[in-house]
C-alpha cells in the first residue's frame, strides 16, 4: 500500500511540475502570435487580396502570405524589432492565378509564375528569419524556347511527364491560398 502511494505521489508531483513549467512558455508564444497577427492585420488594412496567416516554420511566430496586385507576398514577424520582415515576393504575370502554397509539416512554402513561354516554381525552406529556396521547376510552352520542348528541375533537363509527376509529388500536401 505504501509503495503504490509513492508511487502514485511521484507521478502526480511530475504531473504538476510539467504543467507549470510548461504554462510560461505557451504564454510567452501567444503573446508573439497575437503580436504578429496584429501587425498583419495592420498592414493588410492598407492592402486587399486573399490571404493567409499560418505558423509555417512552428516557432510560434506565424507567417503572412498574401496575393496582391499580381504578386505573392510571403511575411514572418520579427518580435525583438517588433516589425514585418519580407521573405520573398515573385510577380505571377496578369492573367495567371498562382497563388503561393505553403505546408506547415515540412516548414515549406512554393511561390509560382507563367508567362505565354512557361512557367517557373520556387519551393523555399523557411530556416529562422530566412528563406532558402530549395528547389526550382521551370516549365517551357514551345519548342521555339526551347528544342526538348520539357522541363528544368534544379538545372537538369526532364522530360514533361517527369516534370509533371516530381512537381505533383513535392507539392503533395500543400495547402493553397483561398481565392
Amino acid at each position: 500500500m505504501k509503495k503504490k502511494l509513492r508511487a502514485l505521489c511521484c507521478i502526480l508531483l511530475a504531473l504538476v511540475l510539467t504543467f507549470s513549467i510548461s504554462a510560461p512558455a505557451s504564454a510567452a508564444a501567444s503573446a508573439r502570435y497575437q503580436a504578429a497577427v496584429k501587425a498583419y492585420h495592420a498592414f493588410l488594412a492598407r492592402r486587399s487580396g486573399p490571404h493567409a496567416i499560418a505558423d509555417i516554420d512552428g516557432n510560434g511566430i506565424p507567417e503572412l502570405m498574401l496575393f496582391y496586385n499580381y504578386t505573392n507576398y510571403v511575411y514572418t514577424y520579427n518580435y525583438s524589432a517588433r516589425k514585418m520582415v519580407g521573405l520573398s515576393a515573385l510577380p505571377v504575370g496578369k492573367g495567371y492565378n498562382l497563388r503561393v502554397k505553403y505546408n506547415t509539416k515540412s516548414h515549406r512554402y512554393a511561390l509560382s509564375t507563367a508567362n505565354t513561354g512557361g512557367s517557373c516554381t520556387y519551393i523555399f525552406q523557411l530556416k529562422g528569419q530566412k528563406a532558402v529556396r530549395v528547389h526550382k521547376f521551370q516549365y517551357y510552352n514551345a519548342k521555339s524556347y526551347n528544342p526538348f520542348c520539357g522541363g528544368l528541375i534544379n538545372g537538369k533537363r526532364v522530360r514533361t511527364s517527369t516534370y509533371n509527376i516530381l512537381l505533383n509529388r513535392m507539392l503533395q500536401g500543400y495547402k493553397t491560398l483561398p481565392k
